[in-house]
């Protein structure tokens, strides 16, 4: 009775731990189980916070960018306003009336200029013509005298002998070698802004015109010709405009202001044509020349120079250039940006002599 008492007792001992155990195991695996949960919540929720994170830097970046963006084309726009505003007051000031034509009579004196002008640039540079050669050798003599080398020619060629020359004048060679255009050619040329070491290279543009600009330019304006030169005025580009080409290029322009061509094609003496207002301006710049010459020296027309208006007017606009070559701070690749701008500067310059004097006439009450 007692085993058996005993036994059954065992028995429950036994089941009690199993059931303890089983118990101890479900409750492990339970917490397992919710310390898997609480981490995968807690890893979702860094990973949730993180994302948030990321979105809130990445909106945050993106209104930052949107600001800068606003900014800048809010920018943009005030300075292009700006520079609308102020590109209209100078088209209102020096374009106001530039687009504009007038009727002027071909009068004799008048073609007669037109026709000067026309001649001497269909006048190719010559080395065998000895007033091209004069030309080009004081050309030198105004550039380079302050470093007295001498001009190229074959009278420097060092290898030659007296003998040698002696012979050459009696066969009648020197003469031909001494115009060959290549005798003349030295690289200092380039110093001077011809892009070769013959300045006929720049000249085939604007023929011997281009020339006689230049010359009258270093012979009658010498302090300003030295300046433009040496490029001695302001803060000056790293790679400047070669001064002796610009100056081809200026009288290209030149005669394209004061309408050459057309002038020669249609204009018909004692008839009227209708030109812009430049062209008058030129006539009557010089009419005024012609007046002041003929006032100062009473051997006025014997010795006067027919092209000296338009020699004038050359000088004035390559003073421009240089001018708006220095405000604009450019480089080479902008010359032709300057040339454009010194071109319409010359252009109101011509203009502004014909306001002034029709608002002179309105002042005194006579008729335009």
């Amino acid at each position: 009775m007692n085993d058996a008492s005993d036994e059954n007792g065992r028995k429950r001992s036994i089941r009690s731990r199993k059931t303890s155990a089983s118990n101890t195991a479900l409750d492990s695996e339970a917490k397992d189980s919710n310390s898997r949960k609480r981490s995968s919540k807690a890893s979702e929720h860094r990973k949730k916070e993180d994302d948030d994170e990321d979105n809130s830097n990445n909106n945050n970046n993106n209104a930052i960018e949107n600001v800068i963006n606003a900014v800048v084309e809010y920018v943009g726009w005030i300075v292009k306003s700006i520079g609308k505003f102020f590109n209209k007051q100078i088209e209102e000031e020096e374009d106001d009336d530039r687009d504009e034509f007038v009727a002027i009579e071909i009068t004799e004196e008048r073609q007669r200029v037109i026709l000067k002008v026309r001649e001497r640039l269909d006048v190719s540079f010559d080395d065998t013509s000895q007033e091209h050669v004069m030309m080009l050798r004081e050309l030198w003599m105004c550039s380079f005298d302050s470093t007295n080398d001498k001009f190229p020619d074959d009278t420097n060629d060092t290898n030659r002998s007296e003998d040698d020359d002696a012979v050459a004048d009696r066969l009648g060679e020197y003469s031909n070698r001494n115009r060959n255009s290549s005798s003349h050619r030295s690289e200092k040329w380039k110093e001077m802004g011809w892009q070769g070491s013959h300045p006929s290279t720049d000249l085939r543009a604007c023929g011997i015109f281009a020339l006689e600009n230049l010359l009258y330019f270093a012979k009658t304006r010498k302090e300003s010709y030295e300046r433009l030169l040496k490029k001695r005025d302001g803060q000056r580009s790293a790679w400047e405009y070669p001064f002796a080409a610009a100056g081809v290029n200026v009288t290209h322009e030149l005669t394209k202001i004061i309408n050459v061509d057309n002038i020669i094609r249609n204009g018909t003496v004692g008839k009227t044509m209708r030109v812009e207002k430049c062209v008058l301006g030129f006539f009557e710049k010089h009419d005024a020349l012609k007046r002041t010459r003929a006032a100062a020296s009473m051997n006025f027309e014997r010795n006067r120079d027919d092209n000296e208006t338009f020699h004038e007017l050359y000088c004035d606009m390559f003073e421009i250039l240089d001018k708006q070559w220095l405000e604009s701070k450019a480089t080479y690749m902008e010359f032709p940006n300057v040339l454009k701008s010194a071109k319409q500067k010359m252009i109101y310059e011509l203009n502004k002599r014909k306001r002034e004097e029709e608002r002179a006439l309105l002042a005194s009450g006579q008729p335009k």
